[in-house]
């Protein structure tokens, strides 16, 4: 009847309506997360950078403006080398 179809619609409408808003918030996230682990790997090719430029006897500022880390965390890892 009528009143059992109507039900039924509304019932595909609200299914679909948040299927959709699931999908998108899929998506968003998963672009969000791609993002992030984009920018861990740079910051990580950053530290490894910086390792051989203090190797190579660079100084830390030099370091710091040429892998655009911070000079504190350049003394880190100078640090952390032993330099």
């Amino acid at each position: 009847n009528k009143k059992e179809q109507s039900v039924y619609q509304e019932s595909l409408k609200e299914y679909w309506d948040l299927k959709s808003a699931m999908d998108t918030y899929f998506k968003e996230g998963k672009e969000e997360g791609l993002q992030e682990g984009e920018q861990i790997g740079e910051h990580k090719k950053a530290i490894k950078t910086a390792e051989k430029c203090l190797l190579k006897g660079m100084t830390v500022e030099e370091t710091a403006e040429l892998t655009e880390l911070s000079v504190k965390e350049v003394q880190k890892i100078a640090t952390k080398l032993g330099l």
